[in-house]
């Protein structure tokens, strides 16, 4: 804890908010749920976030939500996005 401590300490004045909580995926490929979140400051999730861009963790989530978010919803709209 201490080591985070001090890492986060260096973005004080560089990342707004830097020390706010936010949720975090434990599982880069799997969405937002009870199992699969932990709560961490605003600038550990940014770095892990990034580091998981670099890698491309991000890629298979991101094209099955933007596939559920395409497919055509049941019971009316105008469009497939209503």
């Amino acid at each position: 804890m201490e080591k985070w401590e001090s890492w986060c300490e260096q973005y004080k004045t560089s990342v707004q908010d830097y020390n706010i909580g936010t949720l975090l995926r434990l599982k880069a490929d799997e969405n937002y749920t009870e199992n699969n979140a932990c709560f961490v400051l605003r600038v550990q999730f940014l770095a892990i976030e990034i580091a998981r861009n670099k890698e491309r963790k991000n890629e298979n989530i991101f094209k099955k939500t933007k596939a559920e978010m395409m497919k055509p919803k049941q019971g009316g709209g105008c469009c497939h996005r209503c």
